[in-house]
């Protein structure tokens, strides 16, 4: 993926974070609020450069139409595989538990 300016990776970072949560895309007019613009105009062009640069696919006018083309990596890959295997043996309900206390960026979210 090419370079991304700032307020792209702040664009790209909300987009993320928020899919993680509800499992599925911000709005336009979300992200602008959450990076503090008030224009609707400086987020399209933000996520056009986002797809250009191939961290984002949009879905033409669909709403809430943004695809995350690259996560980022695991924070911590040996953890990551030691729950992993823990979950093989034991079942979600334990890795849940574990990731929600460790790890909560890699816990499994409900969706709404």
């Amino acid at each position: 993926m090419k370079a991304i300016t700032t307020k792209q990776q702040a664009v790209l970072d909300y987009i993320r974070a928020y899919h993680r949560e509800h499992g599925l895309a911000p709005t336009v007019r979300e992200i602008a609020r959450h990076v503090g613009v008030s224009s609707s105009c400086t987020v399209q062009r933000c996520l056009d450069a986002l797809e250009r640069k191939g961290a984002i696919k949009r879905g033409g006018y669909q709403y809430r139409g943004i695809t995350l083309l690259q996560d980022p990596p695991p924070k911590f890959p040996e953890m990551e595989a030691a729950l992993r295997e823990i979950h093989a043996t034991t079942g979600i309900s334990t890795i849940r538990a574990i990731c929600e206390r460790v790890l909560p960026d890699l816990a499994p979210r409900s969706r709404p």
